[in-house]
C-alpha cells in the first residue's frame, strides 16, 4: 500500500463519514486536516477544507465518486477492519491504527494515580480487539474496558506512553520529536477530549 494510504483508511474509519458521491472528515483543529488533505492530494484527489461556524469546527471534503470508489476497492469498511489492512505488513497495520488513534485518541495526565494515560474508544469490538493485538505483538501493555456504550482501550504510564511515541517515530519522522516538549505539556492538565498531538504531529515524505 502507499505510504499514507493505511493511516488514511484509519483516519476515515474513525472520523469521517462515506455516501456514495463524497467523503467528509471533521475536526476542531484546522492543521489537522491539513494533514489529511495532503494525503489525499498525494494519491490523485482533491479535497477542500471548510469551516463550520455553527459547530465551531472544520470539515474536509472530497467531493468525488471516484474517491470513494477508490477506498472502497482498498477494502475500506466502517464495521470492520480493511481487507487491505488484514492483508497487509506489519506497517500497514500499525500505519492504520495510528489513524484511529489519530482520528479518536487523546492522552492526559490522570490526576487519581498521578499518571499518564492514553484513551481511545470505538463501540466496534472487532476494531478494538485488532489494535489490542497489535499493540501488545509490540509488546506495548494495553487494557480494555466497556463503559457508555463503546469499548475502551487505554495505555498507562509515562514509560509505555512514550514506548507508542518512539514506535511511531521508528516509521516515520516528526515535525518536532522532542519528547521534553511533550513531557512539559504533561505537566499541566488537558482539556478533556484533547488528542494526542504528538501522535498527530508529523511530516508525510
Amino acid at each position: 500500500m502507499g505510504l499514507c494510504l493505511p493511516w488514511l483508511l484509519g483516519i476515515i474509519v474513525g472520523d469521517g463519514y462515506v455516501s456514495k458521491y463524497f467523503v467528509e472528515i471533521s475536526d476542531q483543529y484546522y492543521e489537522n486536516l491539513v494533514v489529511v488533505m495532503q494525503c489525499i492530494n498525494s494519491i490523485g484527489y482533491k479535497a477542500v477544507i471548510t469551516k463550520d461556524a455553527r459547530e465551531n469546527r472544520y470539515r474536509l471534503w472530497v467531493n468525488s465518486k471516484g474517491f470513494v470508489e477508490y477506498i472502497r476497492k482498498q477494502g475500506y469498511n466502517s464495521v470492520s477492519i480493511s481487507s487491505s489492512i488484514v492483508m497487509g505488513s506489519l506497517y500497514d497495520k500499525v500505519m492504520f491504527i495510528r489513524g484511529l488513534f489519530d482520528a479518536e485518541a487523546y492522552i492526559e495526565y490522570w490526576k487519581p494515580r498521578r499518571t499518564i494515560r492514553i484513551n481511545f474508544s470505538n463501540k466496534n469490538k472487532n476494531i478494538i480487539d485488532f489494535v489490542f493485538n497489535i499493540l501488545e505483538h509490540l509488546g506495548i501493555r494495553v487494557y480494555v474496558r466497556f463503559s457508555s456504550k463503546a469499548y475502551r482501550l487505554q495505555i498507562y504510564r509515562k514509560k509505555r506512553c512514550t514506548n507508542l511515541h518512539a514506535l511511531y517515530r521508528v516509521l516515520i519522522p516528526y515535525k518536532a520529536t522532542a519528547l521534553s516538549r511533550n513531557n512539559q505539556a504533561y505537566k499541566r492538565s488537558p482539556t478533556p477530549g484533547r488528542r494526542a498531538e504528538w501522535l498527530v504531529d508529523w511530516v508525510l515524505i
